[in-house]
């Protein structure tokens, strides 16, 4: 292989995803002949126009506004690179996808070079997508890697802030919520990104049931009127703090910054295990924090959480539609009574009319 060929991190979707596509560039720069480079595209379009839906896109910024002067000279490729057909290279989801199997000695020897001058990388963990990936300190490694991130001074005031924050609390639990443009957006691929939301009766279930009384809970999520009322819901049983309480002086990027500085500070995540948000802010704490929701329940369990809680919270219809959904998938592979599979289809699409 060609020396100085770019390894890409160019993601257009959330800062989460974004971050651990960076870091696993900057990996691959620090153990093959890759320069490591990166393009942040920046759309200022709002997709729902509603504040209280915290999606994604909505809370990036313009790279200016993240990453130091020298971080941005030494390795942004805004406007630099083409791809084969002589076009900008906007943004990119990256070459390697979680379903397929690669090799990582091929990727070093330049197998899957995508343009003449290098290849784009995703955001997965690389123990899972490549097959001869033997890097006992991958993960201490991205951490590293996080760390030598030229942030502008903003943002390393936000993460300041969050640290000091979460040693004035002291030891808490994180339960992230991802059930706010997943829900709510107008689109048809809501259904393959099922696995990163969190059906708000789960949670209910989980605050009361699955996390110790005596321990701190902080809840983290982007449908912030369903967490309010998830909060006045479970005061009669404990107490819980809600993210959008301690991070309302910040905005846009740095409120994102400051949930995941704050998640990775805490004792154990609690989250779908799918979401880039909940991932990074395990990554970057360099302890496997992450307790994966799915495998807190069996299919038949998740369905008797449900409809156990159903009536117990007065959550948006949207937000019902989303939990007879799971409802239909948690019976569809538990007991399949395709009468019940059925109904809980119906029910969901006439919420959702």
């Amino acid at each position: 292989m060609k020396k100085n060929k770019i390894i890409l991190s160019a993601r257009a979707d959330g800062f989460g995803e974004r971050i651990l596509a960076m870091l696993n560039a900057m990996f691959v720069s620090q153990v093959t002949d890759y320069k490591f480079g990166y393009i942040w595209y920046f759309d200022k379009k709002n997709y729902l126009g509603n504040k209280t839906i915290l999606l994604s896109h909505d809370y990036l910024d313009e790279e200016e506004k993240i990453f130091n002067p020298e971080f941005r000279g030494k390795y942004s490729f805004k406007n630099k690179l083409k791809d084969n057909f002589g076009n900008n290279i906007i943004f990119s989801y990256g070459i390697f996808h979680k379903n397929r199997c690669y090799s990582f000695e091929k990727l070093k020897n330049g197998y899957y070079d995508e343009f003449e001058w290098g290849l784009t990388c995703s955001q997965y963990d690389f123990n899972y997508i490549f097959t001869d990936f033997n890097y006992g300190n991958y993960y201490e490694i991205l951490k590293s890697c996080w760390k030598s991130i030229g942030f502008s001074n903003k943002i390393k005031n936000t993460i300041a802030k969050a640290d000091m924050l979460s040693k004035e609390i002291g030891d808490y639990i994180a339960l992230h919520i991802r059930s706010g443009d997943i829900v709510h957006s107008d689109r048809n691929i809501g259904y393959f990104a099922f696995g990163k939301a969190v059906s708000i009766h789960i949670a209910y279930d989980i605050i009361l049931n699955k996390i110790d009384k005596n321990d701190k809970i902080i809840v983290f999520g982007d449908d912030i009127e369903s967490l309010y009322v998830l909060k006045n819901s479970v005061s009669f049983f404990r107490d819980i703090i809600l993210a959008d309480e301690l991070a309302d002086c910040v905005d846009k990027i740095e409120r994102s910054i400051f949930e995941i500085i704050l998640m990775s500070n805490s004792q154990k995540i609690y989250a779908s295990g799918k979401s880039g948000f909940s991932k990074l802010a395990s990554i970057i704490s360099n302890v496997n924090k992450l307790m994966p929701i799915n495998l807190l329940y069996s299919f038949k369990e998740k369905k008797t959480a449900i409809l156990t809680h159903m009536e117990k919270i007065n959550i948006s219809e949207l937000q019902k539609a989303f939990s007879y959904l799971e409802l239909y998938i948690a019976e569809k592979n538990s007991e399949h009574d395709n009468n019940l599979m059925l109904t809980y289809l119906q029910k969901a699409i006439q919420l959702d009319s």
